[in-house]
């Protein structure tokens, strides 16, 4: 008996040392899924809005980019690539900051100050009256990079889930 229960000891220490090589080496992903899990107020189907600083600025021509990922043929790397834009004038025509609905998350690993991170970037179905894809200039992959899929990606802190602005 103490033979079985020295081999369920050693079972349980291997899968848990297992894991832990497993969370050590995919750290920056589980820390930016605990950080998106924390901070996201989104679910499916949501209402996105504009972060009020956006509309609020004076500035008409302000725009809020939107991306779609492309990912390498050749190997792993994936990059946001702008796309479109959210016009701060058509928002101010309408009166409201109201942008789309909220689809899904995708994390993308980039480079901000140096460092490696991984990025959540939030799907958003876009209402088409506040699109204007003549607002970026390079709507172009790299070459060697396709796009995921068709959606269109914002990062958090530029969207919000309730309308904060006043018209």
């Amino acid at each position: 008996m103490a033979n079985k229960k020295k081999y369920i000891v050693l079972s349980v220490a291997g899968v848990l040392i297992l894991s832990s090589i497993i969370a050590f080496y995919n750290r920056q992903l589980i820390m930016a899924w605990y950080d998106n899990a924390k901070n996201n107020p989104f679910k499916t189907g949501d209402k996105v809005y504009a972060f009020r600083y956006f509309v609020l600025n004076n500035n008409k021509n302000r725009k809020l980019l939107l991306f779609r990922i492309g990912k390498s043929t050749s190997s792993s790397d994936m990059l946001p690539v702008a796309t479109t834009a959210v016009m701060s004038d058509s928002l101010i025509k309408y009166k409201s900051s109201y942008i789309g609905t909220y689809i899904k998350v995708k994390y993308v690993p980039g480079v901000v100050n140096g460092k490696k991170v991984i990025v959540p970037f939030h799907s958003v179905k876009l209402n088409k009256w506040v699109m204007n894809k003549n607002s970026v200039k390079s709507d172009t992959l790299p070459k060697g990079y396709t796009y995921i899929d068709s959606d269109l990606y914002v990062v958090l802190p530029l969207i919000e889930k309730k309308e904060q602005n006043t018209y």
